[in-house]
């Protein structure tokens, strides 16, 4: 079982803890719900840019090499993140990483 709900929560940036807390029944619904926002929607959203890796002939193995490369260890710190292939009829194929990280939220 611990197993299987780290697996399951593996991916969570907030409330990852509380995540697994509660599939172990160690902890209520009532204390997750601080996190549902958070939460909603973050499956698609991995599914659909893991087709878009996939269509660009590319792996999250190669996103994260690429995000090292500039400094990042994970992707809480990103925004938004967008390669611009090109190709080079010299070269092949060629792009840039563009990288928009995540500010705090101001008043």
């Amino acid at each position: 079982q611990e197993k299987l709900a780290g697996e399951l929560t593996g991916r969570f940036t907030m409330g990852k803890d509380q995540a697994k807390q509660y599939l172990l029944g160690q902890i209520s619904l009532s204390e997750l719900y601080p996190f549902v926002n958070g939460w909603r929607g973050m499956s698609g959203y991995y599914y659909g840019n893991q087709q878009k890796l996939e269509m660009m002939e590319k792996d999250e193995g190669w996103l994260k090499n690429e995000l090292h490369k500039r400094g990042y260890e994970s992707y809480k710190d990103i925004f938004f993140a967008e390669w611009n292939e090109l190709i080079d009829d010299e070269r092949g194929k060629a792009g840039e990483l563009y990288i928009v990280e995540r500010t705090e939220k101001r008043d």
